[in-house]
């Protein structure tokens, strides 16, 4: 008997267990992590929640589930913005980040209600705002440091790493993300099994930058710690 493999499936559940090994990760790490990394613990854990509770409704109450998304984007908007509150010094740009979160929040309730409907449509216009923001909160945030040449050794790295890996994958997936909402892409299965194979594949990259961020806080922290003290007990040996 010849088994039928669901690559599509396969490989989203694969990245929802990277999802969730993340997570668990930084809540483990949540001690030693920085401000914007608290702030992307609990972007990760609204993600992975997320998706368990948006899957479960449709799965398990055959319920459609579109009305989540309408929730979570501003939330997700607003997270994702005070990871860049906290690591962008510019006191003006602090200011705009904030009115930019109230007005998205604004701007989500009226598109629920009278553009994208909150039961039946996917909330598109948000979640492109979204990826906007993000890439332009990445460029300024870099094109920042190149001008002014501030890089601290440890907080502006992990820092570097942590808004090039947002930059890469809501820039790699803001294309399909239109094309997918605007064009009606996801009415078409092949087609739409495909868009999120991609968007899977660019969030493990994704995530592959931030652990590499998050071994670097571990290295200057724990890891330093664990050498400190076993070079205490070997000097504490007499000979």
């Amino acid at each position: 008997m010849e088994i039928e493999i669901n690559w599509f499936r396969a490989f989203f559940n694969f990245s929802e267990g990277i999802n969730w090994f993340v997570m668990a990760y930084l809540l483990v790490m949540w001690r030693w992590l920085t401000a914007p990394f608290k702030w992307l613990a609990a972007y990760f854990m609204l993600a992975t929640l997320g998706v368990a509770i948006s899957n479960s409704v449709y799965i398990f109450f055959d319920l459609n589930n579109r009305f989540y998304f309408h929730l979570e984007t501003p939330i997700q908007f607003i997270l994702l913005s005070m990871i860049f509150y906290v690591i962008i010094e510019s006191a003006f740009i602090k200011r705009v980040i904030m009115v930019l979160n109230i007005l998205f929040s604004i701007f989500s309730v009226i598109n629920a209600i009278y553009i994208e409907s909150f039961w039946y449509s996917s909330p598109s216009i948000p979640e492109t705002i979204l990826h906007v923001a993000v890439i332009s909160y990445s460029i300024y945030f870099i094109f920042n440091l190149y001008i002014t040449n501030s890089v601290k050794v440890l907080n502006e790295e992990t820092n570097i790493v942590l808004v090039l890996s947002l930059f890469f994958y809501f820039s790699s997936t803001l294309v399909l993300s239109m094309t997918d909402n605007f064009l009606g892409m996801g009415y078409k299965m092949e087609i739409h099994n495909l868009y999120y194979t991609i968007v899977c594949f660019m969030w493990i990259i994704h995530i592959g930058g931030i652990m590499y961020a998050l071994r670097i806080i571990y290295k200057d922290n724990i890891g330093q710690k664990t050498n400190d003290f076993s070079a205490k007990n070997l000097d504490e040996i007499p000979f």
